[in-house]
């Protein structure tokens, strides 16, 4: 790969062989209080087109965390992040049924004890065994896993690139500083630019 500046392109240097889309906890009590639920299933949607197409695998990776002496506290602070979920919009049965179809036929699933998934045995042996040069990273939430998991990738020798569009959390502002955060180590995209080289029409 050419990483020249102002010459690389994440999406034009993907090589469909060596890529995996990694969907992160993608679970029915995250989305149902993301703020931007139409624009992540618009988002992937699309990412299981193209795994359709390519044969590039979806794999999910759900965050069970393991025994912590700070459980309490994690608790805590996602009790206060939950402070910021936008208010309930009629439309969202309507979001949550098309999320479970979308992610309800999913075969390969991993489970991690940690947002940094490859601390777990199962995810490393599975990520990390040299058939991947590229993740393009999806799921809930981008100020935890997602963040986590882009940056703990680079060490791991692979290319994270997240699927903007494709991500979210509760707070819209929370989200686009996460976006600026990773975009400064890791590459950020989103769906669109997949679809300038592979069209869904």
């Amino acid at each position: 790969m050419d990483f020249r500046e102002n010459e690389f392109s994440a999406v034009d240097s993907l090589n469909i062989s060596r890529t995996a889309i990694i969907l992160l906890n993608p679970q029915e009590g995250l989305f149902s209080n993301i703020f931007s639920k139409l624009e992540f299933l618009n988002a992937f949607g699309y990412l299981k087109w193209l795994s359709h197409q390519t044969g590039i695998p979806v794999i999910q990776v759900d965050v069970i965390p393991g025994i912590n002496r700070l459980a309490d506290y994690i608790i805590m602070k996602e009790r206060r992040s939950l402070q910021r979920v936008a208010p309930k919009s009629a439309l969202d049965n309507g979001f949550v049924s098309r999320f479970n179809e979308l992610v309800g036929d999913l075969k390969n699933k991993l489970i991690a004890d940690s947002q940094d998934i490859f601390h777990s045995k199962a995810v490393e042996k599975e990520l990390l065994s040299g058939k991947f040069d590229f993740f393009l990273i999806a799921g809930f939430l981008i100020d935890r896993a997602v963040l986590r998991v882009a940056l703990s990738s680079l060490e791991h020798g692979i290319l994270p690139i997240i699927v903007s569009d494709a991500t979210s959390t509760y707070s819209e502002r929370i989200y686009y500083e996460c976006l600026d955060v990773i975009s400064q180590s890791a590459e950020v995209i989103d769906s669109r630019d997949l679809m300038r080289r592979w069209p869904d029409q």
